[in-house]
């Protein structure tokens, strides 16, 4: 089963959800409930106009899904531009000084697309070799937590099932 984020903007929320059917073994109808958000181990582009705020949106949408989660969840985002400040990141997304020092890595090194590769692979590597602290409870099943997001024109994200 994918599980969904919520970004926390609804309409788009509702725009990529769907209803969900529970049905026991004769394929009798149990329950529906709806399933909002992005799915998990998506990519999403963010398409627009120069100015148009898809960079706000984007980091908005990141900090929305990562404040659910606990300590070890956190936004690593490649300011590919070098145009960003922390200050703007928390006047955004509303982020506690606490918050953006836990949960915010803004790299505005030069960075290559090998760069993002890597951090990629070091994120998941971690959460392999330590599943058990990637691990919540969505209520229907254990899934791993969302370890990192990749912010800029796009927001990638990946949850791992157990």
């Amino acid at each position: 089963m994918q599980h969904k984020l919520p970004t926390g903007f609804v309409p788009f929320d509702y725009r990529n959800g769907y209803m969900i059917e529970v049905r026991n073994l004769d394929e009798e109808l149990i329950t529906t409930y709806s399933s909002i958000g992005i799915v998990g181990g998506t990519f999403m582009t963010i398409i627009g106009k120069s100015g148009t705020a898809k960079t706000t949106f984007a980091i908005q949408i990141a900090a929305n899904i990562v404040r659910r989660f606990s300590d070890n969840a956190f936004v690593q985002h490649f300011d590919l531009e070098q145009v960003l400040s922390y200050t703007r990141i928390k006047n955004v997304t509303s982020m506690t000084q606490q918050e953006l020092d836990d949960k915010y890595i803004l790299k505005q090194e030069k960075n290559y697309i090998e760069d993002i590769f890597n951090s990629i692979v070091e994120i998941a590597q971690e959460k392999e070799a330590n599943r058990k602290d990637y691990m919540y409870n969505t209520g229907l099943d254990l899934i791993f937590n969302l370890a990192g997001a990749l912010v800029g024109a796009f927001v990638a994200h990946k949850i791992y099932k157990n």
